[in-house]
């Protein structure tokens, strides 16, 4: 079979500039001397055809964002990064020029941090969402009119709100909240062309939410 890939990378450069700018602009005077910020993302992209009916496709991000503050004359210290991952595999398959169907399956994750610090008080929290799911698609041109397209989709959610970790002097306190859930679909579509200026398209979907353990609750008596 016959297959293509794409690669794409880029990245900002302030940390370099922070750096070269050190030897040049006096310490008192550098803005960039305390700071700290650069990003960069990722892609790629292959497709195989695997015979003349197959198509196999597989795709990938990331990216990361991370910023800082840091001045130690003053005991601080303050730091941000964002994260975010996909990726993803589908294969898809044409049975007739009339019927197709695909198969895909993938991830996603997504994270926060954010870390502080002055003197002997410490602070970091971290949110994040990750998922994966999988999804069956169905095409069917009935005739030159009508058009079907139905499926299955399903995801598995893991939710961290907030994960809190504080550290004042000697006393540390550390809170982590996490739930699960899964989500589930059914889908049926269709569209009528009536003519060359007017079609008419309507479906049903009925979707399915559970929220899952393992998790904690704590019941708070006010009184």
């Amino acid at each position: 079979g016959k297959g293509s890939l794409m690669v794409s990378f880029r990245r900002t450069y302030l940390d370099v500039v922070r750096a070269l700018s050190e030897p040049i602009i006096p310490s008192s005077k550098n803005f960039f001397k305390h700071t700290d910020y650069y990003f960069y993302d990722a892609s790629l992209k292959f497709t195989h055809q695997l015979g003349t009916k197959t198509r196999l496709t597989l795709s990938a991000f990331g990216n990361k964002d991370k910023y800082s503050l840091i001045d130690q004359a003053y005991s601080v210290s303050n730091s941000m990064n964002w994260t975010n991952l996909a990726a993803n595999i589908s294969i898809k398959h044409t049975f007739t020029d009339a019927f197709n169907a695909s198969y895909s399956a993938g991830t996603t994750y997504y994270d926060f941090k954010v870390n502080a610090g002055f003197n002997n008080y410490y602070f970091n929290l971290y949110s994040g969402v990750y998922d994966w799911y999988q999804n069956l698609d169905f095409s069917h041109q009935v005739n030159e009119q009508i058009r079907l397209k139905y499926g299955i989709n399903y995801t598995r959610h893991t939710l961290t709100p907030n994960k809190i970790d504080i550290d004042v002097e000697k006393v540390s306190f550390v809170n982590n909240n996490q739930f699960f859930s899964n989500e589930g679909s059914v889908y049926f579509q269709s569209e009528v062309v009536l003519n060359q200026k007017i079609s008419l398209a309507g479906g049903i979907r009925q979707t399915y939410f559970q929220h899952v353990g393992p998790y904690t609750h704590f019941n708070r008596n006010y009184e």
